[in-house]
Formats: structure tokens, sequence, C-alpha cells
């Protein structure tokens, strides 16, 4: 099958994973278990929920994947994780059968080793705060850090799965939704945060590395200027950690 920009090869996929693997990953989305919500905008963008995801991993891999949240940021009242997960392709053999004209039935047998597939991605989530005074809270507390951490996880888990290529029919052609690009997304702040605690840098350490860094207070950088900034800072945290183990 011919590779084609924009589309998948299912026969080049298939080559490494498996055409099982390819069929489930790639199937059309049932249109039951395609919901909707209000996003930026005022406007309805279609969403799969969560549980969905996890059992389209489990029919994928056959249980032989893991989820795993690598490091978690809470900001304000925004929570961000930097999400991993993990699916086995286990070790296989196949035997293909053809008929050749010189040599007859000819039968050919490949290998394939075992692999693990990885895909890292980051999860955010606002939290929700309770609008009035009540027993054992006050009107703007988070109701539960843990819910909060727990849906953050999911919407990195859901990311993840979406770049192994999973409901692509549904997030593969959504329209980004539209954001101020001169104002930083707090998932980019909180992945700032993210490996300026790596680093082991307090807020105001922060701070002063951003001014030194590109000459500007990090209240005032732009998206693009932020999303500059992490590798660099992703880098300062590695050597940090090399120096250390030295």
């Amino acid at each position: 099958m011919a590779i084609k920009k924009g589309e998948h090869s299912i026969e080049l996929l298939s080559r490494y994973v498996g055409e099982e693997v390819v069929n489930i990953i790639l199937a059309e989305t049932p249109q039951e278990i395609i919901e909707w919500r209000k996003g930026r905008g005022n406007k309805n963008y279609p969403y799969v929920a969560g549980s969905n995801f996890i059992r389209k991993l489990n029919e994928a891999f056959g249980f032989l994947w893991s989820h795993e949240v690598i490091k978690h940021e809470i900001t304000d009242k925004h929570v961000v994780t930097l999400n991993k997960v993990t699916g086995h392709i286990p070790k296989r053999t196949i035997i293909r059968k053809y008929v050749d004209a010189q040599k007859g039935a000819v039968e050919e047998t490949t290998v394939i080793e075992g692999q693990d597939i990885v895909k890292m991605q980051y999860g955010s989530y606002s939290a929700k705060v309770w609008n009035e005074d009540g027993k054992d809270h006050q009107a703007g507390d988070i109701i539960s850090w843990g819910d909060s951490l727990k849906a953050a996880a999911t919407d990195g888990l859901k990311k993840c799965s979406v770049e192994f290529g999973m409901f692509l029919d549904v997030y593969g052609g959504m329209e980004e939704e539209a954001v101020d690009p001169n104002q930083p997304t707090p998932q980019q702040i909180g992945a700032l945060n993210l490996w300026a605690k790596d680093a082991g840098m307090t807020e105001a350490e922060l701070a002063a590395w951003v001014m030194t860094t590109i000459g500007k207070e990090l209240s005032s950088c732009d998206q693009l200027e932020i999303m500059q900034l992490i590798p660099r800072l992703r880098q300062v945290a590695k050597d940090k950690k090399k120096l250390a183990n030295q």
C-alpha cells in the first residue's frame, strides 16, 4: 500500500505491531460513545470518555500496557501532570506460504521480537471549587485535590492514546480552540514549573533564571517564549542531576 501524506499506511504499520492491533487502534469510533461539551468560544466539541480509552488500550494490547504519572505540578488551582503510557507488543512468529514458479510450495518464517511502544504527554485540569461556605470549607476552596489529580492524569492518558492513533476520527481533525497567542496556557506554565521543580528552583530562582535567559519577566512572556524556555529548563534539570550523580 502506498504511503500518502497525511494518511496511515495500514500495511506499513501492521509490519511492526501486527494487523490485528492496528485494526483495533484505527477502528472508526462508534457514534454511541462520542459525547459533546462546551469549550472556548461557547462552541461544542466532541470527546470520548476516559473509560473508553482504557477499554481500547486493553483491546489493543491485551492488558499488556501501563500508565504512569512521571511528575505533577499544582499552580494556583490548576493541575498539570506528565504522563507516560507504554504498550507492549509480544514476540511473534509470522508464517507466509506461497507458490514459487521454480521452487514450488514455499514456506517463510519470520520472527519479530517483542517491543514496547512509549508515548508521553502532558495532562491538565482546572480544579473545581466550592461556591459557598460550608462546615469544613470556605467558598473558593478546592473540592477535591485527589479528583483533580485523577482528572489531569486521565487527560494525559487520553492524549498519549491519541498519539497511538486511537480515536483519531474524533480528535485528529478537531480544530484547535482559539487562544490568545500572547497569553501562555496553564499547561505551558505548569510544564515550566514541573521542570523548575525538577531543577530544584524556587519561584524566585525560576523568575531570575527566565530574566537571565531571555531578558524578560516570566509574567510578560508569550506562548512562543514559554515553549522555548521549557526545553532549556529541562536541560538545566538534567545537567544538575548529572552533576549530583558524579
